[in-house]
């Protein structure tokens, strides 16, 4: 009897008990990253100029004598004396009398040209300077070239473009003149002489052109004629301002009566004189007078 009863709770305990599946690994906050080896380039040397290199500018062409207000070229050449790879390009700066106008960077290999405008009568130092660069862009040598150019006043004595012209019921001897680019003009001067002692005063008036003849009156100097010389010379009345590129016209007048000042044409030595005047019209004769604009 007790055989029996133990068999039969072995059976109910063994149909009772199932297996349990063993538990999932709980899942941590942050899976684990998983290891990549990183890869550096090996850096390049950086490039430098050799030893044996001597890159340098040189002026080829520049006016040697220019007219005031006029353009010219400033032509460059460039001893690279390096790859590109070592020296890809070079600053280049034009300085006029030591003041710096313009700049510009080119290419290994390459020359170039500055256009100079001749912004003031007298002499002119240009200077070139070259600065080659690294492909770092810092500068590894540098030269410089330069040219003297002397810049002359324009010269005026063209009859054809004289005019006297009834401007508010008033003549004026007026001589044309043009500046080819925009330009400080310090002065206007004309070849005159006073023929008396008598004081009087006489005025340079400068015009816009408009439409050939002298217009709109943009601005005037006056001085006493007893300031004037004795004999033909150069008198100066001191303008300096900004003209525009263009046509002007530079004129005489006198306000109150007959002058007793002549104009000249001047080329070296005295030539037909004209005596300026505010009641007829300019008479036509062999000769003009003569400006100088500068």
């Amino acid at each position: 009897m007790r055989i029996v009863f133990a068999l039969i709770a072995a059976a109910l305990l063994f149909g009772c008990i199932t297996p349990q599946p063993s538990p999932s690994p709980t899942p941590s906050g942050t899976p684990a990253a998983s290891v990549i080896p990183s890869v550096f380039p090996t850096p390049s040397a950086a490039a430098t100029l050799p030893a044996s290199a001597n890159p340098s500018v040189a002026i080829t062409a520049a006016p040697s004598d220019a007219e005031f207000s006029k353009a010219y070229d400033v032509s460059v050449s460039l001893l690279f004396d390096a790859a590109a790879q070592v020296l890809p390009s070079a600053k280049l700066r034009l300085y006029d009398n030591g003041a710096l106008l313009k700049e510009k960077e080119v290419p290994n290999g390459a020359n170039s040209t500055f256009s100079w405008v001749a912004a003031a009568s007298g002499a002119h130092s240009l200077r070139v300077s070259a600065e080659f660069l690294l492909a770092d862009g810092t500068a590894a040598a540098s030269s410089e070239a330069g040219a003297n150019v002397s810049v002359g006043a324009i010269e005026l004595s063209d009859y054809s473009n004289h005019s006297s012209v009834l401007l508010s019921e008033q003549y004026v001897n007026a001589q044309r003149f043009v500046l080819y680019n925009p330009a400080f003009v310090e002065n206007v001067s004309v070849f005159v002489k006073a023929l008396e002692e008598n004081s009087s005063y006489v005025w340079l008036r400068a015009y816009a052109e408009e439409a050939g003849k002298p217009g709109a009156l943009l601005f005037e100097r006056f001085v006493n004629t007893t300031e004037l010389p004795r004999v033909f010379g150069w008198y100066a009345f001191n303008v300096s301002r900004t003209l525009e590129k263009g046509g002007f016209w530079a004129g005489m007048y006198v306000r109150d009566s007959a002058a007793n000042v002549s104009w000249a044409m001047y080329n070296g030595t005295e030539q037909s004189a004209f005596t300026i005047s505010n009641v007829q019209e300019w008479v036509a004769i062999n000769g003009t007078f003569f400006v100088r604009v500068s």
